[in-house]
């Protein structure tokens, strides 16, 4: 799957700082994920965080859960046939030998790659960014009650990323956190993500659009 959406790569010198239009389409950009996993990411019921220290030069990733309630993660594992292909070749295989039978059981799950080759952190942290905007406008229709316990689950799950990877510009991430009506807390993780762009310091910076209007573009073609 594409992390950042190649359709928008016109908008990504504005959301990430130059030349990241380039990288579109190159491996920096991509993560080869089952359908019923990527479908679980797009929908914001799951998200990829870093699993240890975010700033070191080979980050590891994991899956956590922002949203177990959900049916399709529990679901049989079976039933969705995710290792359909090796069941084809190996009908043998013990599915007990797996160690999960439903998505929800993927919750904490390390990435598994086939190299020391990671995608672009900026990008993983795009794709977190749009499970963000799929959860929120989700439990903004919810009782207040519940929206506080989902809230405080994805603001867990945000930590994860630490406190000093700087991935994108802070107009884009102060238009996402005012559009969304982050709380406090949650806002204050997400803008210290922020790339201070040059001569901003000190002055205001004023919010821009531009990412969270690609997340409903995305959002909308993938529905």
């Amino acid at each position: 799957m594409q992390l950042f959406p190649g359709r928008s790569a016109a908008h990504m010198d504005a959301i990430f700082g130059e030349d990241a239009r380039h990288e579109a389409f190159s491996p920096l950009n991509g993560l080869f994920v089952h359908s019923n996993v990527r479908k679980a990411l797009e929908m914001g019921y799951m998200a990829i965080v870093p699993d240890g220290d975010p700033l070191l030069s080979r980050i590891e990733y994991k899956l956590v859960v922002l949203d177990p309630d959900q049916k399709m993660l529990q679901e049989n594992y079976w039933s969705l046939e995710v290792l359909d292909v090796r069941l084809r070749l190996e009908p043998q295989i013990d599915k007990s030998a797996v160690g999960f039978e439903s998505l929800r059981q993927l919750d904490r799950w390390r990435l598994q790659f086939l190299s020391d080759f990671r995608p672009s952190p900026r990008y993983v942290w795009w794709l977190y960014l749009r499970s963000i905007a799929v959860f929120s406008w989700r439990v903004a229709r919810l009782r207040l009650d519940i929206q506080v316990k989902k809230e405080a689950e994805l603001l867990s799950a945000t930590q994860c990323w630490g406190t000093n990877g700087k991935y994108v510009k802070k107009a884009q991430l102060l238009g996402f956190v005012e559009e969304l009506g982050l709380d406090d807390a949650m806002a204050m993780a997400v803008v210290q993500h922020a790339i201070e762009e040059e001569g901003e310091e000190g002055r205001k910076a004023e919010p821009d659009m531009t990412a969270l209007a690609v997340i409903c573009d995305d959002v909308i073609r993938s529905a």
